[in-house]
């Protein structure tokens, strides 16, 4: 008799907001792709251009870094989310994300701290961009279907993180054979 009592309670979740819903979670997976890049750029890219950075010690200072950018891309993300909101700063990240990795396949890099300072760069958006969608997902989803579209958005997210470090496994060893 409970279990029917708190079914009726619940309410169906409007359209729109499943319209939102799902579009957070595709813009979410899309950015998590643009992630794997930064992470293959650092872990193949980097080592590539740059062979003397291809030591354990070198590697463990950038992945230590990464919690410093963690909190300076929460502390960001806060801010500008507070002043502009939660859309405007997702793409505001992605955007950013976005110009940081062209400029990574574009620019022919001399020494390691200019290529290090643009990765920098495309880490601290791309993590922005990551926590607001986390941000979206949470403000928009209903309370009772908040575990659900939060799953939903794992599992895009993980399956695009895969699709994405395949194409461009792909497309790096393609590079090598021509």
């Amino acid at each position: 008799m409970a279990k029917k009592a708190a079914k009726t309670t619940q309410t169906q979740t409007p359209a729109l907001v499943i319209k939102i819903l799902w579009i957070c979670i595709i813009a979410s997976a899309l950015d998590t792709a643009g992630d794997e890049g930064t992470r293959i750029a650092r872990g193949t890219i980097l080592q590539n251009l740059f062979p003397r950075t291809n030591t354990v010690s070198f590697q463990n200072i950038l992945l230590l870094s990464m919690i410093g950018m963690m909190i300076a891309a929460m502390v960001l993300t806060l801010i500008v989310k507070g002043l502009i909101g939660t859309g405007p700063t997702a793409v505001i990240g992605a955007t950013m994300t976005v110009v940081t990795q062209v400029l990574l396949m574009t620019i022919d890099f001399q020494d390691t701290g200019s290529f290090l300072a643009v990765w920098y760069g495309g880490k601290l958006f791309g993590m922005m961009s990551s926590m607001v969608s986390n941000f979206a997902i949470n403000e928009v989803a209903p309370e009772h279907e908040m575990g659900k579209w939060n799953g939903m958005a794992s599992a895009a997210s993980g399956a695009m993180m895969t699709i994405a470090t395949l194409a461009m496994a792909q497309s790096h060893d393609s590079t090598l054979k021509s």
